[in-house]
């Protein structure tokens, strides 16, 4: 069967931007909010490099859990 190449084109695109683009997010956002919330930012990009799209998720889990939590000062 033949593949239109710019189909082919498109579909690596696609999963070059899915598998990089975790550890992307991870080390210019994540690491950067999570050191200043006060986690291990090191870490949680460090994650994301090993469980991709699923760290990502369990960051903002976490950090939606842990600023629920936190009180904040009267404005």
């Amino acid at each position: 069967m033949f593949v239109f190449p710019s189909v082919l084109l498109v579909y690596y695109v696609f999963l070059l931007g899915f598998f990089l683009g975790a550890p992307i997010i991870g080390f210019s956002y994540i690491r950067n909010d999570a050191t200043q919330s006060g986690q291990p930012g090191w870490l949680w990009a460090l994650s994301t490099i090993f469980m991709s799209w699923i760290a990502v998720l369990a960051y903002l889990v976490v950090r939606a859990v842990v600023s629920a939590q936190v009180p904040r000062p009267p404005p």
